[in-house]
């Protein structure tokens, strides 16, 4: 059906100077030596930059970014990252939206709160020497437990 349209209004085969034309009209407004800035801290970046290293933010410099694997991860992942901080660290934060953030990351991202719950607890051990013990502990804990996985899905299927 679009095919149809664009022929009835004869849009289906322009002329290679048309999109010349489009080419020109580009260049006149985005200069040569132009750099993406960055949303938050609107700091100049490498245009091939993914992300912004000046303010650590989660919105893309790079277009593509969102569909590049693995490097989208923090794109979509971001806003949970922070309903998590709000959560946890925003004095400011009322209890509904807390709720409803905390619900979000149970429904949307459950590993967040598998492995952030425990480290925010582990973070506010005052002992440095405890609070290292006890985060090498909880990592040797999620290993063994993702071994004893991997077993039990290697003997019982």
């Amino acid at each position: 059906m679009l095919d149809s349209n664009m022929v009835e209004k004869d849009c289906d085969d322009l002329p290679a100077k048309d999109f010349e034309q489009a080419k020109q009209l580009d260049d006149d407004f985005i200069q040569d030596d132009a750099q993406p800035l960055c949303l938050k801290c609107l700091k100049s970046s490498h245009p091939l930059q993914h992300y912004c290293d000046n303010c650590d933010s989660n919105a893309v410099i790079n277009p593509l970014t969102p569909y590049i694997p693995f490097l989208n991860i923090r794109f979509n992942y971001g806003g949970f990252c922070t309903m998590w901080r709000k959560i946890w660290y925003d004095k400011d934060t009322l209890i509904i939206p807390s709720l409803f953030y905390l619900f979000m990351i149970i429904m949307f991202a459950p590993i967040m709160l598998i492995v952030g719950f425990p480290l925010v607890l582990i973070g506010k051990i005052k002992n440095t020497q405890l609070q290292k013990t006890a985060a090498v502990a909880f990592w040797v804990l999620v290993v063994l437990l993702l071994i004893a996985y991997l077993i039990y899905t290697v003997v019982f299927q």
